[in-house]
């Protein structure tokens, strides 16, 4: 991160903010957020992902909730899943 003290950018931010700026203002800036039927049927099925710890199988592994950063680039988040293979 440079030393001009910024807090990195979330990489959900980017993701609202590629959809719509607004949303992503009221969702980041403003922390107002009404859920819908869509939105809690994705909270319900997107749980199980950080209920699960690592899988190793044969030819590689499958993490969830991976912490992903860049100092470099400003940015912080995490990924859901992600699959290593061994080649």
């Amino acid at each position: 991160m440079d030393p001009g003290g910024l807090e990195p950018v979330m990489l959900s931010a980017l993701e609202h903010y590629s959809y719509c700026p607004r949303q992503c203002a009221l969702i980041h800036c403003e922390q107002v957020f009404d859920d819908n039927v869509y939105t809690l049927r994705g909270h319900a099925v997107h749980k199980r992902v950080h209920e699960i710890d690592s899988v190793f199988m044969e030819g590689g592994q499958i993490e969830y909730s991976l912490p992903l950063w860049s100092e470099q680039l400003g940015l912080i988040g995490q990924a859901d899943v992600v699959e290593f293979h061994d080649d």
